[in-house]
């Protein structure tokens, strides 16, 4: 069994640097002067992060991933190569399929989505409170 300090017990957002493979955190405020905010001509986002190795990474919102680290380098704002471990379970992905999930079901039963999302909450509801008079 690894000690309490070797675990990944955090989870954290972050970018990877591709050269390195220094994870940046955008928790906290420790990585604000190595990042950079640019407003693309085509009106979106783009971020640059400077790594410690001298790598300028550019990213966008779609390249920020879920982390398992230690409690300390989330704390400091980044973690090294062999600190981290990407997360299997990502929100943002997770909510992205749900979605499509939702739309897809609802076109099949010729209900928009905010209707059957609707409906689902219902049912979930109705079903806790069957579960609590068992």
């Amino acid at each position: 069994m690894y000690p309490i300090a070797n675990r990944l017990d955090r989870l954290g957002r972050g970018v990877e640097c591709p050269t390195c493979h220094t994870v940046y955190f955008l928790e906290g405020s420790k990585n604000r002067d190595r990042m950079y905010h640019q407003a693309g001509e085509d009106r979106t986002e783009h971020w640059k992060l400077l790594c410690i190795c001298s790598e300028q990474i550019s990213f966008q919102k779609q390249n920020v991933r879920r982390y398992r680290t230690h409690s300390a380098a989330l704390e400091s704002g980044y973690a090294i190569e062999g600190g981290w471990k990407l997360s299997a379970w990502d929100p943002w992905e997770q909510s992205k399929l749900s979605s499509a999930i939702a739309k897809s079901i609802s076109e099949d039963l010729g209900l928009s989505v905010r209707e059957f999302s609707q409906i689902s909450a219902f049912l979930h509801v109705r079903r806790t409170k069957e579960k609590g008079r068992h």
